[in-house]
């Protein structure tokens, strides 16, 4: 939405809710993504735990 090096029309105020929309989702699904990462962590850590050192 913003290309270097023009930068597009962030004051438009369409532009500038658009922006801040597709912000807002990127980071719930980032969040999302991290909970999940570390959900797998956890799991892998308490396998790894259990084969080796049980």
């Amino acid at each position: 939405m913003f290309p270097f090096p023009h930068g597009g029309t962030p004051k438009e105020p369409e532009v500038a809710d658009r922006a801040i929309k597709l912000l807002q989702e990127a980071k719930e699904a980032e969040t999302k993504g991290v909970e999940q990462l570390e959900a797998l962590f956890h799991f892998m850590k308490e396998y790894y735990s259990e084969i080796w050192i049980n």
